[in-house]
């Protein structure tokens, strides 16, 4: 019983002085030899584009809010002909 920990710990203490070949995404930057304008330049584009989508997300949620409040206004106005056949009215439902 001896024998098999000892081989375990042995095993173990060899495998923790072994590279695992993972290196750090930034090391640039942890090590300090990338350059501090061109990271400044890059969140500069990076805001810029961060902008843009917001405004592009924003047109498109104005676009789908517009398109489920006329399809929310049409099914109204398909209910209340269904509901009253006889009424020539022309029902206005808006939700703006």
């Amino acid at each position: 019983m001896i024998e098999k920990w000892s081989k375990v710990a042995e095993v173990q203490s060899k495998l923790t002085t072994v590279p695992s070949g993972i290196t750090c995404a930034n090391a640039e930057i942890v090590e300090g030899t990338e350059r501090l304008g061109e990271s400044q330049r890059f969140l500069e584009v990076a805001l810029e584009q961060a902008e843009q989508a917001r405004g592009q997300l924003l047109t498109e949620s104005v676009r789908l809010k517009k398109l489920v409040l006329r399809t929310v206004n049409q099914l109204y106005g398909l209910m209340y002909r269904v509901h009253n056949p006889g009424s020539d009215e022309e029902v206005i439902c808006t939700y703006e």
